[in-house]
């Protein structure tokens, strides 16, 4: 649709109301229908305007109210480009034809270009980048606002820890010295107690070897055992001697407890202690197993006790051993080693 096209009948009357100074309203169209013509010349709604191709020529109303003419520019469905007529009184020809009251289009600015749409002016592109820088900022402290806080958290966990490692550590260093220390003092106690045992099992008791200030009694023994039991090797000889003291009012001299290296040379003492009787100089010494204190009590204990029921004399005491009086003698042990 072109144009709004004006009879000569409305000429005559749009000109005849200037030159009286008076504007019917009924004359010209209203504005309003004159910008509904153009934006019905455009596309529908909801349709997306054609970009491509030559760009035709924007419908236009004419006849508007202030002698101006609205058209469609660019073919956009959201612009409407409003002219207003300098010269709004039309003139006749010489020829007696009316001369056209739309004057030719001017160039429009972009300041005359009115969107239809309430929006909001368009942000400046500084403004766009001030914004957008400000944001950036904001994200990088942020960003380093919570690199910080983990940093510090994992500190924090790795202080603590290594505060629980060593707490750790400490105590278990504490139980195993304690342990180490428990342990080692158990096996000292069970090697002193082996070595006592075995001082047990090596030793034999002497009576009756006078004391004497020129001779030790490690070498009265010794010769004891050559001279007397006639054990001349060298594994026959006592290692260790120690004498008990003697009792008071007692006419025997204290006791002494030999020892010698192994139980084989002890066994060997012991079976050849009859010899002493054949000799004029032993023959009032004693040679006795050694009893322990623990193994003396009980003996002792069951003694008592033989003698409570009366059978005391038949049993007799050798070595450390009760036996009983009869021809085929029977041993009542008492040894618990």
């Amino acid at each position: 649709m072109g144009p709004t096209k004006m009879t000569k009948k409305d000429q005559k009357d749009s000109i005849s109301a200037t030159q009286n100074s008076k504007l019917k309203r009924t004359v010209t169209p209203k504005a309003s229908a004159a910008l509904a013509a153009a934006l019905r010349e455009g596309p529908h709604p909801g349709e997306a305007p054609p970009r491509s191709g030559p760009t035709r020529g924007a419908p236009t109303a004419v006849c508007a109210e202030g002698e101006s003419f609205i058209s469609r520019n660019l073919n956009t469905p959201d612009v409407v480009v409003m002219q207003h007529q300098d010269s709004p009184v039309p003139t006749q020809a010489s020829n007696g034809s009316m001369t056209s009251l739309i004057p030719p289009p001017r160039s429009v600015s972009a300041s005359q270009v009115l969107p239809t749409n309430n929006a909001e002016p368009d942000m400046s592109i500084s403004q766009l980048y001030s914004l957008l820088k400000g944001g950036q900022d904001n994200i990088k402290e942020s960003i380093i606002s919570i690199r910080k806080e983990m940093s510090e958290q994992v500190d924090s966990l790795r202080r603590e820890f290594e505060h629980k490692i060593d707490d750790s550590h400490k105590e278990i260093q504490a139980e195993v010295t304690a342990f180490h220390e428990n342990f080692k003092s158990r096996i000292t106690n069970i090697e002193t107690t082996m070595a006592a045992q075995d001082n047990e099992f090596h030793s034999f008791i002497i009576k009756n070897i006078e004391e004497s200030t020129v001779e030790s009694d490690l070498d009265q023994v010794n010769n004891m055992i050559s001279n007397g039991l006639g054990l001349k090797d060298s594994s026959m000889k006592v290692v260790k001697t120690s004498r008990k003291p003697k009792r008071t009012g007692a006419k025997y001299p204290g006791i002494i407890v030999a020892q010698v290296k192994n139980k084989d040379s002890k066994s060997q003492i012991l079976s050849k202690k009859r010899a002493l009787k054949q000799n004029d100089l032993y023959k009032n010494v004693y040679i006795e197993d050694f009893i322990s204190p623990d193994l003396k009590k009980v003996n002792d204990n069951l003694h008592t006790v033989l003698k409570a029921v009366g059978k005391e004399n038949n049993f007799i005491m050798r070595n450390g051993r009760f036996l009983q009086r009869n021809n085929n003698p029977q041993r009542l042990n008492t040894n618990t080693q």
